[in-house]
This record gives structure tokens, sequence and C-alpha cells, in this order.
């Protein structure tokens, strides 16, 4: 993916993956987006990662865990 010069064609894989599986109804799909991050982190610059990706990422993370760790936030109280 750092060999795709023009950027509207690494724009577009960014787009698939942020509106195509982050997005998605489905949390199996959302899931895929988390899963694949070690590849996303391999095929493109840290810096390009940190601007297009990780914001929806961080989303979608929060979002499936949120209960998880509200649940735990309850259990700890203030202790953490």
């Amino acid at each position: 993916m750092r060999q795709l010069p023009i950027s509207s064609d690494r724009l577009d894989i960014v787009k698939f993956f942020i509106e195509g599986l982050g997005q998605h109804l489905s949390c199996y799909r959302r899931r895929l987006l988390l899963d694949i991050v070690p590849t996303l982190l391999h095929n493109f610059s840290r810096e390009f990662f940190v601007e297009q990706f990780l914001p929806a990422i961080l989303k979608v993370f929060i979002g499936e865990y949120y209960f998880h760790f509200k649940f735990i936030l309850a259990q700890f109280g203030s202790n953490i």
C-alpha cells in the first residue's frame, strides 16, 4: 500500500475499511476491522495510519467494549 502513490487509491481503501467495516451493522464486520490492524500497520506508514484509521478504530473499539469497561469500573469503583 505504501507503493500506491496516488492518494485517491489510498483513500478509497481507507473509505472501504472505515465505512464498509467500521460502520457496519454486523458486530463481526466491525470486529474484523480490529483484527486487521496489524496488517494495516504493516502496509501503511504509521503517520498515515494515525491520520486516517486510528479515529475510526478507536470508535469501533470503544463502542464494542464500552459496556465491559463500564462494568469493570462499577466493580472496582474509584480504586482504579
